[in-house]
């Protein structure tokens, strides 16, 4: 009876020794994931832009010349796609668009003196090229007339 016992004892001994090893396994994996297998590519760089469904996205920041702050509540849009974005308050949009040649973007500041001052309607032309790398957009304020020193 105690060899039935014993020989019983060591199978499940074992038996919870592999459940061990491999939920240790497991814990380790779900840690650090799956390494992907390294097919020699560098990845330098920004990545290139998507082209799913032919779409590409314009991202950046835009900040005020003056003071380098980014600016909330900026419309920046593409003419002629009717695509547009409210800068948020670090100053970056968003903008999901067609893939064409070239792109129009026009910033714009919706809120007046709400945010910083009042800043002046920018337009950029963007060629192919230069998508899928942020653009930081600096915009100069509007100055008041009669606001500037007088100079004698």
């Amino acid at each position: 009876m105690k060899k039935i016992s014993d020989r019983f004892r060591k199978i499940l001994r074992m038996f919870f020794r592999g459940i061990g090893v491999s939920v240790v396994s497991l814990i380790i994996q779900a840690c650090y994931g799956v390494l992907p297998p390294d097919i020699g590519t560098v990845a330098y760089g920004p990545p290139p832009p998507s082209n799913e469904n032919n779409r590409i996205v314009l991202t950046g920041w835009v900040k005020a010349n003056e003071t380098k702050k980014p600016i909330k509540d900026i419309k920046v849009s593409v003419e002629g796609i009717g695509t547009y974005d409210y800068t948020g308050p670090s100053g970056y949009y968003y903008l999901p668009v067609p893939t064409q040649e070239k792109y129009i973007l026009k910033i714009e500041d919706i809120d007046g003196p709400a945010n910083d001052g009042s800043f002046k309607e920018t337009t950029l032309t963007i060629n192919k090229d230069g998508v899928g790398i942020p653009l930081t957009i600096f915009l100069d304020a509007v100055t008041e007339p009669g606001s500037e020193p007088d100079e004698e």
